[in-house]
């Protein structure tokens, strides 16, 4: 079982608090520019969750087939509108941003706020409040999905315009990793000892669907130890199973499992192509792939020292992309060739606890997954440069995605809500 787990503190789910100068608004939380009574602050500006239009990625979730999330997987979709969202001004890589937060006294509770930016023109809206520490986030044709990483927990979605959140299932046991296609939602139920599981058992960790509509979960595979990261293409879902040390795939129509690789060393965020699948290893070190139908033998792509504790990775049709931790606090982004490379490159190094990983076709977007209200959402050009800080003061991002019009990320606490960054 991998015990760092959460290292954004799964317990720090935000103690709600009775606000005044609450207003209503049924298309995402309002935001009233009043002084911050739930003791947290935030800025935001801007992709994927890991998920990336047109790319694929992976962190603590996933996006699918078509589609893109914070964990893994190839995804696509649009997005439009954009009410409710926050003001920005000031510049670039380092900036900082303060927050108004106010009680929305929306149907959900929530808390919400907007702040300013970094980036001039850039907007953020929290598109759901008072979530019970929010985890993966994909979106899919305009609609945002994510889970609930508790006990009993949740799969939710909202339209990405803004909405009342709709409950996809419930009961379900630490939710973590999300995908989704055009019919269906896929995550993994992390499950292990963290706190009473749905069930007691410390393997009762699952892959689970259900349709996009909701209904009766079904479970792909059960039994499982610390499922993490997910992605899916047209035909299978892939998965990582940290503590049991296998990447494995399950048909999304349901049958039996194919084990792809065992002997890892907890295996965390994956992703997949046309022809492989790719995941961080992170206690031990390294990427690693395999073809996707499990023939071959596994293949190291690096053990470089920028390897170390890796957990996001993202994938485009030439480059594989990664988040790791090497200097334990001090993390980075670094990017190699698909077919592997000694010495990755350093794209972004002294970041804090680099989590959630998505790119589109000029940029690596990733969070910054601070326990404290440090936590940022930044950006890179895929082949190296300035760095630009899209939003910061934020409490836990960790998964992120991404559309053709936006970011979207979860904060674990303070506040525990589901943002849209729209970049200028």
């Amino acid at each position: 079982m991998i015990s760092t787990k959460k290292m954004w503190a799964l317990s720090g789910t935000a103690t709600l608090l009775a606000l005044a100068a609450s207003t209503v608004n049924t298309t995402g939380c309002t935001v009233t520019a009043t002084a911050p009574a739930d003791g947290g602050s935030s800025s935001g500006a801007s992709s994927s969750g890991a998920s990336s239009s047109g790319a694929s990625s992976s962190g603590a979730s996933s996006s699918g087939a078509s589609g893109s999330g914070s964990g893994s997987g190839s995804s696509s979709g649009t997005s439009s509108g954009g009410e409710d969202s926050g003001t920005s001004s000031g510049g670039e890589d380092g900036g900082s941003s303060s927050g108004t937060p106010s009680d929305s006294g929306a149907s959900d509770g929530g808390f919400c706020y907007t702040g300013t930016s970094p980036v001039p023109n850039t907007t953020l809206v929290a598109l759901a409040c008072s979530q019970s520490t929010p985890a993966g986030v994909t979106v899919h044709n305009g609609v945002v999905y994510w889970t609930n990483n508790v006990a009993g927990g949740t799969v939710m979605s909202v339209p990405e315009t803004g909405g009342t959140p709709t409950t996809i299932a419930t009961n379900q046991d630490y939710p973590w990793a999300i995908a989704v296609d055009d019919n269906n939602v896929y995550w993994t139920n992390y499950d292990n000892g963290y706190g009473p599981s749905v069930g007691g058992s410390t393997t009762s960790g699952a892959v689970m669907k259900v349709a996009l509509t909701g209904g009766t979960p079904v479970a792909l595979d059960t039994g499982l130890e610390d499922p993490w990261g997910i992605a899916i293409d047209a035909t299978n879902v892939y998965y990582t199973n940290a503590g049991g040390g296998r990447v494995k795939s399950v048909p999304i129509a349901g049958g039996t499992p194919t084990v792809l690789a065992s002997g890892q060393s907890g295996p965390a965020g994956i992703a997949v192509d046309g022809t492989n699948v790719y995941w961080a290893n992170y206690t031990g070190g390294t990427i690693s792939s395999i073809a996707k139908t499990g023939t071959g033998t596994v293949k190291v792509l690096t053990s470089s020292d920028n390897a170390q504790y890796a957990v996001g990775v993202a994938v485009n049709s030439t480059t594989l992309f990664f988040t790791a931790a090497p200097g334990g606090t001090t993390s980075l982004v670094a990017s190699m060739p698909l077919a592997g490379s000694a010495t990755p490159i350093v794209l972004a190094s002294g970041q804090d606890t680099s989590w959630g990983i998505v790119i589109d076709a000029n940029n690596v977007y990733w969070t910054n997954n601070d326990v404290s209200p440090g936590g940022a959402v930044s950006s890179v050009p895929l082949a190296g440069g300035s760095i630009t800080k899209l939003a910061t003061n934020l409490n836990n991002p960790t998964s992120i995605a991404m559309d053709s019009t936006g970011l979207y990320f979860t904060t674990a606490s303070g506040g525990s809500r589901v943002f849209r960054l729209t970049p200028p």
